[in-house]
């Protein structure tokens, strides 16, 4: 079987014929690694809540978002499939930003995302309708649509973010986003330690059976060490299922990029971030994690 490669990304990685991968990641480099993102994050909560306005997680958000969507673009077009890859970067983030501007005036969102969809669908349509090749067409064009869809739904975050209606969309936000990568954390290192029976071996063969319970456990950890002072009108029962639901979510989002990349031929979606892959591979988790907290929070009643 030859080696999975990961894409050169014009401006964010260097071009080239060849595709080699860089050795993987020590477990050391990976606890490094995520030291320094919870440090990052911690001090991005502790600027925010001291102004009361999260211009740097919101600033973050959409910058992963963009970046993501140009690494979506990148592995699709190892397939031959997305010949114009800045449509749809371009068309993700004007959706990121029409999204945040929206909140922030104090605007449901929710009420546009339909004609977000149809703008983009008409648009991807009308260009892949231009080239009159039915063949590589349709499935250029559905991959595009496929590839804003994601983007769509991790763009919730900022729905959580920056909801009026919820002061505490800072805390809320850090609060989902780190119970989905304690399962993420727990899932690496149960599954190195423990390891024992594949999950989904033909998808994703280092993810283990053990390394999935153990994410969810140390999800639920998080959750209710942290759920007190986050959302204390939350009863022990709405805690532990916002923490399943989480990391059932995460696990399965995280399975689908691997599925994804695997079709595509890569193994990462790009390597900007030491020891994490691409931003997609950061972000992946929140694609289906990001609308499950926010459905979560609305049915718990925290808006």
């Amino acid at each position: 079987m030859t080696e999975l490669a990961s894409p050169r990304m014009p401006s964010i990685a260097p071009t080239g014929s060849e595709r080699t991968n860089p050795p993987a990641p020590s477990m050391l480099a990976r606890i490094i690694g995520g030291t320094v993102a919870v440090g990052i994050l911690v001090t991005v909560w502790f600027v925010d809540s001291s102004t009361r306005v999260p211009w740097i997680a919101t600033g973050l958000t959409l910058a992963f978002g963009i970046v993501a969507a140009i690494e979506f673009a990148a592995l699709v077009r190892l397939k031959g499939l997305v010949a114009r890859g800045a449509l749809l970067p371009m068309l993700c983030a004007l959706y990121l930003l029409g999204r945040a501007i929206l909140l922030e005036r104090g605007l449901d969102p929710g009420a546009y995302a339909e004609w977000g969809i149809l703008v983009a669908t008409i648009v991807v349509s009308f260009v892949e309708l231009r080239r009159a090749d039915a063949v590589v067409g349709v499935p250029r064009a559905a991959m595009q649509i496929w590839g804003f869809v994601w983007i769509l739904l991790f763009g919730m975050l900022l729905d959580v973010l920056l909801i009026p209606t919820a002061p505490r969309g800072i805390e809320l936000t850090l609060f989902l986003l780190f119970t989905s990568k304690c399962n993420d954390i727990g899932g690496y290192l149960v599954g190195k330690l423990v390891g024992g029976p594949k999950l989904a071996p033909k998808v994703s063969p280092g993810k283990t059976v053990s390394g999935s319970i153990g994410g969810v456990l140390l999800s639920l950890g998080f959750t209710f060490a942290a759920g007190g002072s986050v959302v204390p009108e939350w009863s022990p029962w709405q805690l532990a299922l916002f923490s399943v639901v989480i990391s059932a979510v995460t696990q399965l989002a995280d399975l689908g990029e691997s599925l994804f990349k695997r079709h595509c031929g890569a193994k990462d979606s790009s390597h900007i971030v030491p020891t994490f892959g691409g931003a997609l591979d950061m972000i992946d988790s929140l694609v289906l994690a990001a609308p499950a907290g926010w459905a979560l929070y609305d049915a718990f009643g925290v808006w």
